[in-house]
């Protein structure tokens, strides 16, 4: 899914990454990935004490994976089908419509092969719906 902020109703939206203090990008696990939100709270809560909450706004369209849009669900399942990863079928592509990415996956390692996999496909980013209500319950 293409978004264009410049086209769409939510011009010059606001969007908010949160840093701990001394954030340093070679130590994150996922390299090439910036996590926005468009809550300033919830990034907050990752910038913690003495940390540091950024604000963006997009200037151009980017591509961002959205399971809920068909042609990047189909996308991701043909991939998968034409790659043999077999582990990454219809019910768990499905599962990324609603709930938190690291819950589906069940840690990291298959998240980060995933995120590679979007990567391969020309995407900028992917949207994530974090703590999500069977991931809480789960907790």
């Amino acid at each position: 899914m293409i978004l264009d902020e410049q086209k769409h109703k939510n011009l010059y939206r606001r969007y908010y990454q949160g840093r701990i203090k001394d954030y340093d990008s070679s130590k994150a696990i996922f390299k090439g990935w910036s996590y926005l939100t468009t809550q300033p709270i919830y990034a907050y809560f990752y910038a913690k004490d003495g940390g540091k909450v950024s604000e963006y706004v997009l200037k151009t369209g980017i591509n961002v994976f959205n399971a809920n849009c068909d042609t990047d669900f189909y996308k991701l399942k043909r991939y998968a089908i034409e790659n043999d990863v077999t582990w990454l079928n219809y019910d768990i592509i499905e599962r990324l419509k609603t709930e938190d990415w690291v819950y589906v996956f069940d840690g990291d390692d298959k998240r980060s092969e995933v995120l590679d996999i979007l990567k391969d496909l020309g995407y900028d980013g992917f949207f994530n719906y974090e703590y999500s209500d069977k991931m809480q319950k789960k907790l």
